[in-house]
């Protein structure tokens, strides 16, 4: 281990050795930074704009008649019963709703970790300060749903 040690130190007094060594270094770290930086910014978010009636913790919300909405730069009518879906690039986003001559606006920030979200519109226009009521995360998993197949008549299918 010493003569490792002793290899490395004598390298190092090399002048030519040490500028490439730092070069590599270098780029390497430049490297891993910029995928680091891709990574947070260029995330995207599958949003779901939902308009539809909903019930949380005890209190019904009531779908909006119609609403102008504008996420991300894309501005839409939203009417009652109807869901929109928006493709949102990075973490920090602005929703504004103008709803009854109102106008609600809200900056906020969806997670890295989230692939899909819904935002409840109806919930907003209510209290677009309480992210957590409003925004909600879709849990989408590759496992098929259980089914119970002892009750299947498989009896037309036998050969």
């Amino acid at each position: 281990m010493k003569k490792f040690f002793a290899r490395i130190k004598t390298a190092f007094q090399n002048k030519a050795f040490r500028k490439r060594f730092i070069i590599i270094a270098s780029t390497i770290l430049l490297i891993i930074l910029l995928a680091m930086v891709m990574y947070l910014v260029g995330k995207s978010h599958t949003v779901y704009i939902s308009n539809v009636r909903t019930t949380v913790d005890g209190v019904t919300y009531r779908a909006l008649d119609e609403a102008e909405v504008t996420f991300k730069k894309n501005t839409f009518t939203s009417y009652a019963d109807f869901s929109d879906e928006v493709l949102a690039i990075g973490q920090k986003h602005t929703l504004t709703v103008d709803y009854n001559g109102n106008r609600y606006s809200k900056h906020f920030h969806i997670p890295n970790k989230y692939g899909a979200v819904i935002v409840n519109l109806p919930i907003f226009v209510e209290d677009p300060n309480d992210v957590s009521k409003w925004l909600t995360e879709i849990k989408i998993t590759d496992e098929a749903p259980e089914t119970d197949d002892s009750n299947i008549d498989t009896s037309e299918f036998a050969m």
